[in-house]
This record gives C-alpha cells, sequence and structure tokens, in this order.
C-alpha cells in the first residue's frame, strides 16, 4: 500500500505547484494587463497625431485653393502675352511677305522700264564708229 508520508508529500507539492503556477499565471496576467494598457496608451497618441496631421492638411489644402484664383489670372496673363507674340510673328511674316512681294514687284518694273524704253536702249548702247563709214558733214543753216 501507499505510504502516508509519501501521498502527504505529494499533496503538498501539488499545492506548491498550483500555487506557483498561481503565482506565475497571476504575474502573466499582470504583465499582460501592463502591456494592454501600454498598447492602448500608444494607440491614443497614435490617433491623436493623425488628427492632427489630418487637420494640418486640411489647412494647407483651404490655402492652396486660396490661391487657385491667382493661379489662373497669371494663366490668363500668360496666355495672352503668347497670343501676342504669336500674332507680331504672324504679322512680321505677313510684312515681310508684302515687303518681299513689294520689292519683288519693284525689280520687275524695273526691269520692264529697261527693257522697254528705246532711249534708255540707244544710251545703254554705244554704237563704234566703224571704218566703212565716213561722217557726213552737215550743212550750215542758212539764215533769212
Amino acid at each position: 500500500m501507499s505510504n502516508p508520508q509519501s501521498s502527504a508529500q505529494r499533496r503538498q507539492r501539488e499545492q506548491q505547484e498550483q500555487s506557483t503556477s498561481q503565482k506565475a499565471n497571476t504575474y502573466f496576467l499582470k504583465q499582460r494587463d501592463l502591456l494592454i494598457q501600454e498598447i492602448s496608451n500608444n494607440l491614443s497618441t497614435v490617433v491623436y497625431n493623425l488628427d492632427n496631421l489630418n487637420r494640418s492638411l486640411n489647412d494647407s489644402v483651404q490655402v492652396g485653393k486660396e490661391f487657385d484664383d491667382v493661379g489662373k489670372t497669371w494663366k490668363i496673363l500668360y496666355d495672352g502675352v503668347e497670343e501676342m507674340k504669336q500674332m507680331k510673328a504672324q504679322s512680321a511674316d505677313f510684312t515681310a511677305e508684302v515687303i518681299g512681294s513689294s520689292s519683288q514687284q519693284k525689280q520687275r518694273e524695273e526691269e520692264e522700264q529697261r527693257q522697254s524704253t528705246p532711249e534708255r536702249d540707244l544710251q545703254e548702247r554705244r554704237v563704234e564708229p566703224s571704218s566703212e563709214f565716213s561722217p557726213v558733214p552737215i550743212p550750215p543753216r542758212q539764215r533769212n
């Protein structure tokens, strides 16, 4: 049969193990509760910081929206300046075409004048006396 001391010792050991495991469980539960509390505090801090960030982003978006009208005004100005530059370039091209065509027309007219006038032809061409011909004397006019 079993020894009464050994059964008492067993009971005592079991009680010690239970108390040790209960102590370990209570320590574990306390540590778990502390960690949960710390996590909760950290999450509260994160939520608070996210809220501040959200407000800050909303403020910066509002400031950006205030500059939309100014940006549109500058865009209109730059577009107008660009249109003026294009119009100047087009008018310069047109002027160059007109001047070019008028100068070409003047050159044509001058060439036509040179070609069409017989007096100019005679002036431009010099007739060299040839040896075959001799000058004919012109008699003086008689006075009445």
